[in-house]
């Protein structure tokens, strides 16, 4: 069987979430900060995929830093109600 061909760059398919560790680098923040702030109710609105894996979509990064932005600090802006610690 060949090999799978790669999809050009411009039709790769858009990322609705992405990891700890991706959300915390897009902003230039470690994860260990990211899951710091979750357990104290701060940050993004995660979403839990399993007991061992928390996601952040896409629109709920942007929103979240819209509001920090916004606000002139991550403390004025607490994590999003349901979402998972």
């Amino acid at each position: 069987m060949p090999a799978a061909t790669p999809l050009p760059a411009d039709e790769q398919p858009t990322k609705l979430a992405v990891s700890t560790d991706e959300a915390a680098a897009s902003v230039g923040l470690k994860p260990k900060t990211f899951r710091n702030w979750r357990s104290l109710g701060y940050g993004p609105k995660p979403t839990r995929m399993s007991p061992s894996m928390v996601v952040y979509r896409i629109e709920d990064l942007e929103a979240w830093l819209k509001a920090v932005q916004k606000a002139g600090s991550y403390k004025a802006v607490p994590l999003a109600e349901g979402g998972a610690k």
